[in-house]
């Protein structure tokens, strides 16, 4: 079974392992896909805690994301421009993944909804 097709554009959350672990997300386009493993090129975000918000690296770099209980993808809408990804907030005040066009992702890791 194939998890992501080459060319789809995905989200990927990095567990922690301990509180203080920085938090990462990556977000990029597919380049190659095996059962194991996806080779993708992208955004590195690094949540930033003195100013509350993740921060995009600016340089693009590809990474091999394991397929394992290490992560967690997001298949983002077909036509997404990953050079377009950026955090924001919806009106409830939760953090959301937006393109400013196709779609707004909520990815609070507490949602503020009741």
């Amino acid at each position: 079974m194939e998890i992501a097709r080459i060319g789809e554009a995905i989200h990927v959350i990095e567990r922690r392992l301990f509180p203080d672990d920085v938090r990462r997300h990556f977000v990029g386009e597919v380049e190659a896909s095996s059962d194991r493993a996806l080779r993708v090129r992208g955004y590195l975000f690094v949540y930033d805690t003195g100013a509350s918000e993740f921060r995009r690296k600016p340089e693009q770099r590809t990474r091999i994301i394991p397929l394992d209980n290490r992560v967690i993808l997001n298949l983002l809408p077909a036509g997404t421009v990953v050079d377009d990804i950026r955090y924001g907030h919806d009106a409830e005040g939760n953090l959301t993944l937006v393109d400013g066009a196709h779609f707004e992702l909520d990815v609070s890791e507490f949602s503020t909804k009741e």
